[in-house]
């Protein structure tokens, strides 16, 4: 299934149950969701912070997402299952809708085309929020903020910009923010990037880079990517 449409999740959890959440979540809503239509992309914890988990899913377009969307949250499997997920989130509404900035920044493609690390270890993946710079017109930044990343080791995954179709499946809230370039990239060795941002400065403006270790049922940044 191409995916046309994403969705960038960020929820806050309650302190100390990012294990247990990361448990149920992996058990009951990873088959149950590809089986009405969408797409989970990969799952993660975010460094730094122990009460944040990071999502992404995919959908073939905003059609399709909502017929997804009204299945999976109107049926009796969630009606039956959500009373735990939700009792450990704090704040699940901080969700970026996106899309691939165009066919060669598209995601699902490279997932099992991505290089590998060494067996048993994940990758960390990295996703770059940004802007052109607001004091003028910056053609081509996309492209040096993908090469600032490989400079650096990185290996760029995809690029996405925000889906400005209106959301039409209002339950859930998503952040439709004008201008927007978020860009998720594979490290493959274990150094750390704190000069990341300053760095990307030079090319845009970066209003934040999230390192993500992915869990051990995500696809992307596991050694066996399996989603095709």
């Amino acid at each position: 299934m191409p995916v046309r449409v994403v969705e960038f999740r960020n929820y806050r959890l309650r302190p100390g149950v990012r294990e247990a959440f990361i448990d149920y979540f992996e058990e009951r809503f990873l088959d149950s969701q590809e089986d009405v239509g969408m797409r989970v992309l990969g799952q993660f914890r975010l460094v730094g912070d122990p009460n944040r988990f990071v999502w992404i899913r995919g959908f073939e377009d905003m059609a399709s997402r909502r017929r997804a969307l009204e299945t999976f949250y109107g049926g009796p499997y969630w009606e039956r299952w959500k009373g735990p997920a939700n009792d450990m989130m704090i704040e699940w509404d901080r969700v970026h809708l996106l899309r691939p900035r165009d066919g060669s920044w598209a995601l699902a493609d490279r997932i099992r085309h991505s290089p590998s690390p060494e067996p048993g270890e994940p990758a960390k993946v990295v996703a770059t929020f940004c802007h052109a710079r607001r004091d003028g017109p910056d053609e081509g930044f996309e492209e040096r903020i993908r090469s600032a990343l490989e400079d650096r080791g990185h290996t760029v995954l995809g690029g996405f910009v925000t889906e400005t179709a209106e959301n039409d499946f209002p339950p859930l809230p998503v952040l439709q923010e004008p201008g927007l370039l978020v860009i998720l990239s594979l490290r493959q060795d274990r150094t750390e990037d704190r000069d990341l941002k300053p760095a990307l400065v030079e090319h845009s403006e970066i209003s934040e880079v999230l390192e993500l270790e992915p869990t051990d049922r995500s696809a992307l940044g596991r050694p066996v990517l399996g989603v095709t």
